[in-house]
């Protein structure tokens, strides 16, 4: 994710023309993942009225590795976050669907993606976003687990979530290699899976949590050639 970031900050026309095809491709699909998680977004509780409560860091402990969202030494709470709105992280959002689609009373959106394709969408490395730990009520990573360390994109929701905050996330059916492995990746970063779904032929959703246990949002090393998500390869329809 860091080379693509950089590559396509130096040229963006590449990830229009990337995006340009996706939208073709969106054309022919039976159902749009992106819609469905907007509905189960929108049946969402309202939020507390209390402002969320994050792990901000000091400059003392801001060179340190990302990782663990538990206040330790060199951490201080934070409040951020508008008192009464679901704050929600967008990653890899493309034009931002859900934040032009979310009611602004009930939702704060955070839109990130490679390249901003508008004034909604911050740029950046999906595996490192802005957002402080423990500051966000929902993730969604709607067909955007695209890195080949698509593992730190998933410890990075970990970090970012508040406790029991929920992941939603969308793939490619075909991607999925192994659908039991591509589950426990998400397990062993600190992740219960409360709900599996068979959007269409073309595309599965899992709905899941964040649990808080020692080791969690810890890096992990690991060897992608063991990776459950295969490469996305566009067909001609």
């Amino acid at each position: 994710s860091k080379e693509a970031f950089k590559t396509f900050q130096k040229d963006p026309s590449l990830f229009n023309v990337y995006h340009e095809g996706s939208k073709e491709q969106e054309k022919k699909w039976p159902v749009n993942p992106v819609e469905v998680i907007l509905e189960n977004m929108l049946a969402l509780p309202e939020a507390s009225e209390a402002p969320p409560k994050a792990i901000a860091r000091t400059k003392k402990s801001a060179k340190r590795r990302k990782g663990t969202a538990h206040v330790s030494s060199g951490w201080q709470v934070t409040s951020l976050g508008e008192p009464g709105l679901l704050v929600v992280a967008d990653m890899g959002c493309g034009s931002a669907t859900l934040a032009k689609s979310l009611p602004s009373t009930k939702f704060k959106v955070h839109s990130f993606d490679l390249v901003s394709t508008g004034p909604l969408v911050t740029a950046c490395d999906m595996a490192h976003t802005p957002l402080e730990s423990d500051s966000v009520d929902v993730v969604v990573f709607c067909l955007s687990l695209m890195g080949t360390n698509y593992i730190d994109f998933i410890q990075e929701a970990w970090r970012i979530l508040k406790e029991g905050g929920t992941l939603f996330v969308a793939e490619v059916t075909s991607r999925v290699k192994d659908q039991k492995k591509f589950a426990r990746e998400f397990k062993d970063n600190g992740f219960i899976i409360e709900k599996k779904v068979h959007v269409s032929k073309m595309f599965l959703k899992w709905d899941m949590r964040k649990v808080v246990q020692e080791g969690f949002g810890k890096k992990r090393k690991r060897d992608d050639s063991e990776a459950a998500l295969g490469p996305c390869l566009y067909k001609r329809r």
